[in-house]
Formats: structure tokens, C-alpha cells, sequence
């Protein structure tokens, strides 16, 4: 296949050049013909590329993208949903987001605790969160690291490479794990352009953007840690979860987040910005930290059950 698109290349450029010394006044036929060489040679390059791909014994290919987990058994699968250098990304449709978003939730980010509002509110609710829904476009990046934990510090490791975060609450939150999801996801900036939208139309329902846009980022959150989980256990070791720690939370400083997004490489690969500030742009983003152990006691969602205090105003409802 590469030797046809190096082939193809040669006849169109000497088919250019005859062009030219018959008519060198042809402007315009000479651009299209230069399109159709770049796109020959776009092609031909895309040949050789696969070329080489499918030269690499399976074993190199193997090596190119395992992490610091085992890719056997299951977490093989880890692989279906695209690997770059150890760096992996999880598709997750909108509707599946919306199944997951708890309405109590939003009502309780809208200051309602465990009522319910009236059907006016409601209606508006199930409005704006269907717009969102149909507007965002989540993404996200992860990496998996082998874990160490001190008592004030947690060092993560990738092949060569180790990482340290010093912070005496996240070595306790990571103290059973052997291995550590770095990770980012955004909803992307459709959801702030519609929260701009009703700042100016509706301030209600700028309220109630920001509210279903919080719900949609932790439903997204939780669906991409679960299939993260899932995929990295095997029949002979099972994966549990960890509560997400981010930058900002307990004694982990906020500037943490700049070795994340370098770790990352948020910006280029899914459009996740850091401002001067340490905050995140578009604004319905999380990057995190999420422990792996095999403690079966350990949990991420429903928190809040186990929780002695019942009048806290955040409690989930």
C-alpha cells in the first residue's frame, strides 16, 4: 500500500510539471493539481503509517501500551477505548449522564436540602438539564500509576517516571491503594456558552445551569471511575474504589493542579484550560485523584449514608 501512494505522488507531481512547461500561465489548474498531489501525499503517508503499525510484532505493540497494571484478563480492554504513551481516555454517551444525574442532587445544590420545590421550579429543572444534556460534550483523560504512601506524602510511579504530592489527608485517603488513577474530565465549553446564555436571557435558569452542571459533571465522574475499575480488575484481583481527592480539598494545596494538567496534558488533549487563579476553564471540570485498593470496605459514592452527621445542609438527599 505504501509503495502504490509513493507511486501515486511521483505520476501527479510529473503530471504538474508537464502542466507547467506546456502552460505556465495555468494558475488555476496548477492549484488543482497541487491539491490533488497534497492529498496523494496525505494518503500515502496515512499508507505508510499503517504500514509500519502492522510490522510490529504483537508483543512490541503490547508493551507500547501497557501502564503500570497488568494488561491481562480484562484490563486488556483497557486498550478498546485508545491509548497514547500510557494515557487513556473513556467514552461515555450523554444519555448514559443523564441516567446517573440525580435530580435531588440539583435541588439540593439549588439550596432545597431534602424538599422538593414547586412544579414551576421542577419544570424548569427537567428543562434546562435536558438542554444540557443535549449540548455537552464530556471528555476526559486518565493515567494509572503504582502508588507508595508515607505518612505526609504520596509518590506516584508510571515505567521511569515518579511524581510526589505532599499532603498528610491525601497519603491517609491513598494509604491501602497500590495503584492511583491520575485523571480530568470536563463537560466541556457548550455547557459554559449555555450558562452565558441565561445570564443574560434568564438568571433563574443561570441558577439552575450551574446546578445541573455540577450533577452532570459528578454523574460523569462516577460513571468514568466504575468502568476504570472495572476494566483494570481481573478475575483474579478485584478493584476498589477510593473517594476522589482533589487539588484544594483538605491540605492538598491548589497549585497541584498545574503538575496535573502537565501530567495530563489537559489542554492538548481535551481542551481543559488552567488560569492564573489555579481554576479551571470550562468551568463544569474535575481533576482528581481516585485510590485503587483491594479493600472491599472502600467507596466513592454514598458517602453521605455513612455519615454520622444527619444535619449537615450538604447531605445528600
Amino acid at each position: 500500500m505504501a509503495e502504490i501512494g509513493v507511486i501515486a505522488v511521483h505520476v501527479i507531481v510529473t503530471v504538474i510539471m508537464i502542466q507547467v512547461a506546456v502552460n505556465p500561465y495555468s494558475r488555476h489548474r496548477l492549484c488543482l493539481l497541487a491539491t490533488d498531489a497534497a492529498v496523494a501525499m496525505i494518503w500515502c503517508s496515512h499508507a505508510v503509517l499503517l504500514g509500519l503499525v502492522t510490522t510490529i510484532p504483537a508483543d512490541a505493540r503490547r508493551k507500547r501500551t501497557k501502564n503500570s497494571l497488568e494488561l491481562t484478563g480484562r484490563a486488556a480492554s483497557l486498550r478498546a477505548y485508545g491509548c497514547i504513551n500510557g494515557v487513556y481516555d473513556m467514552q461515555i454517551r450523554n444519555e448514559e449522564i443523564r441516567k446517573r444525574v440525580n435530580i435531588r442532587e440539583i435541588y439540593r445544590y439549588l439550596g432545597y436540602g431534602a424538599k422538593i420545590p414547586d412544579d414551576i421550579v421542577d419544570s424548569m429543572v427537567k428543562e434546562v438539564l435536558t438542554s444540557l444534556i443535549n449540548t455537552i460534550q464530556p471528555r476526559n483523560i486518565y493515567k494509572i500509576y503504582t502508588c507508595s504512601t508515607s505518612q505526609t506524602v504520596v509518590d506516584l510511579k508510571q515505567e521511569k517516571r515518579t511524581i510526589a504530592f505532599e499532603s498528610q489527608d491525601l497519603a491517609a485517603n491513598l494509604a491501602q491503594c497500590g495503584h492511583v488513577i491520575l485523571i480530568a474530565a470536563t463537560l466541556g465549553l457548550e455547557a459554559d456558552k449555555l450558562l452565558q446564555k441565561y445570564e443574560i436571557l434568564n438568571m433563574t435558569k443561570a441558577a439552575i445551569t450551574q446546578a445541573c452542571g455540577a450533577a452532570c459533571i459528578e454523574a460523569y465522574c462516577n460513571i468514568l471511575q466504575e468502568q476504570i475499575c472495572k476494566e483494570v480488575s481481573t478475575n483474579d484481583k478485584t478493584f476498589f474504589l477510593r473517594p476522589r481527592f482533589s487539588p484544594g480539598y483538605g491540605d492538598l494545596p491548589l497549585y497541584y493542579q498545574k503538575m496535573i494538567f502537565e501530567e495530563l496534558e489537559c489542554t492538548k488533549r481535551i481542551g481543559l484550560t488552567l488560569t492564573d487563579s489555579l481554576l479551571m476553564y470550562p468551568t463544569k471540570s474535575v481533576s482528581a485523584l481516585i485510590g485503587l485498593t483491594t479493600n472491599p470496605q472502600s467507596c466513592h459514592i454514598g458517602k453521605c449514608k455513612n455519615c454520622d452527621n444527619t444535619e449537615c445542609e450538604f447531605r445528600e438527599a
